[in-house]
């Protein structure tokens, strides 16, 4: 379920899940702040679809109880973070916070996923989907808390830059910390996230159409996965990243396997996050392209800290949009 949304004939579906009472109320800039009621479904859920009053940004609350809620699921906000927000026109896409079973890990993960400007209003369009990978001390949340990655995504989407993809940032999980469990955890993002995804929204199931970025710890990851699975994934990116042994000897067996779909490598860094850094982060480059792999190098200016990675994110969005067109053709 999308939650709250645009649909396909420009009017404004309003979603929320509330048990325990007998009444849900939306308000917004739509009904010049007048309470409109939803109809309870199932399960919780209470809905209403309602005509907008033209294109624009769209500024929305709910009421249960006496008191006003944000909207659980939709995660874009105003810039004062009071109300809700979605856009009729086509113009910004859809920032979401949901969870699912892992049946690896044997729980519930959170992941946030951005789904693209024309998601909603053009029910039958696939697109191409691309896993960002947290670090050590962030979660699912991290990416468009410290980089804005709904409105980096809005803005290059909008300029034409990248075309339209659908963004899936996992939570982390404490397997990724021991080895006798990497199975487990590769298994979370590689086929039970990668299944979710694909049968939740419209992600196309092609390893053509799918790549995978971490940052640090989660560039590691991102590399091990591909040097694992080396039919599913396209394009790798990986910034201020360690290089383990495993990872090498993996990529050096995957390496054929690579070279004929033509996947695509990125490895960047800051030029204030030490000599051995930098210079890891070349060496691994040149190690690939010496396996006849493609792989782009950069280093940008910044310590290991999100004022580097907010930098580096469009150039790598740019990486992967760039490899989608290549095989779109």
């Amino acid at each position: 379920m999308l939650g709250s949304h645009v649909t396909a004939d420009g009017k404004l579906h309003f979603a929320f899940h509330f048990f325990n009472t007998n009444q849900v109320l939306v308000a917004g800039n739509f009904s010049n702040w007048n309470p409109i009621p939803l109809e309870e479904t199932a399960d919780g859920w209470w809905t209403v679809t309602v005509e907008p009053e033209g294109e624009g940004p769209v500024f929305y609350k709910f009421v249960a109880n006496g008191e006003w809620h944000l909207d659980q699921f939709n995660i874009r906000k105003t810039m004062d973070g009071e109300n809700s927000f979605l856009f009729v026109g086509g113009l910004c896409g859809h920032l979401l916070r949901r969870t699912f079973f892992s049946h690896a890990l044997g729980r519930e993960k959170a992941y946030t996923a951005y789904l693209p400007p024309s998601y909603s209003v053009e029910p039958t369009k696939h697109y191409p989907s691309l896993v960002l990978l947290p670090g050590l001390l962030d979660d699912e949340m991290t990416w468009p808390r410290k980089t804005d990655l709904e409105d980096v995504m809005d803005r290059l989407i909008g300029e034409e830059a990248i075309p339209e993809m659908i963004v899936i940032m996992p939570d982390k999980d404490d397997t990724m910390f021991h080895e006798e469990a990497w199975g487990a955890y590769g298994a979370y993002l590689d086929s039970d996230l990668r299944n979710h995804a694909e049968q939740e929204y419209r992600v196309k199931a092609s390893g053509d159409c799918r790549a995978m970025e971490g940052l640090s710890l989660g560039g590691a990851w991102a590399l091990r996965l591909a040097s694992w699975h080396p039919d599913h994934y396209i394009s790798v990116s990986g910034l201020s990243c360690a290089f383990s042994e495993d990872v090498v000897e993996a990529l050096r067996t995957s390496a054929p396997q690579l070279r004929e779909r033509q996947v695509r490598f990125r490895l960047a860094c800051g030029d204030e996050e030490g000599p051995e850094l930098f210079s890891a982060t070349w060496g691994f480059g040149q190690f690939l392209r010496d396996m006849g792999l493609s792989c782009e190098t950069r280093m940008d200016h910044g310590p290991h800290d999100w004022p580097l990675w907010r930098t580096q994110l469009p150039h790598s969005l740019a990486f992967h949009g760039w490899t989608f067109l290549s095989k779109m053709k």
